[in-house]
């Protein structure tokens, strides 16, 4: 589920789709390539998301550090903030959520790396038509 104004949910849920499908076609991959199970695939999937995951922060952060130098910064700042406490009143508001107790899989360590190699080259500019 996607929250927050109507373009930014519509333009997340598509970049989601596209990055889930392109994970999860290169993890397919990678498991037949290696002959492997589901351990190769769930690791090479969770490596990919792993690092895609870290490579969205840094551009939310470099994004806010290229805003200081040309006083946007503070604008910004207060759009992020509006807009997080907007969706939290929201959430809290409609929602009940939980987290989950379930266990961890073990996962297959050269898969991950693998998987973590992919993250980094994935595109996370894909164009919305």
């Amino acid at each position: 589920m996607f929250i927050g104004k109507q373009a930014n949910a519509i333009t997340a849920s598509l970049m989601a789709e596209f990055l889930v499908d392109s994970i999860h076609k290169e993890a397919k991959r990678y498991q037949r390539d290696f002959g492997g199970g589901d351990a190769q695939y769930r690791g090479f999937a969770l490596g990919a998301a792993v690092r895609v995951r870290e490579r969205a922060r840094q551009l939310r952060l470099a994004s806010e550090k290229t805003s200081e130098g040309t006083g946007m910064s503070l604008v910004l700042a207060s759009v992020y903030q509006t807009e997080s406490d907007a969706n939290e009143r929201f959430i809290a508001e409609t929602m009940s959520v939980k987290r989950s107790n379930a266990r961890h899989k073990p996962v297959d360590s050269m898969a991950f790396g693998e998987g973590q190699e992919y993250g980094e080259t994935v595109s996370l500019n894909k164009q919305v038509t």
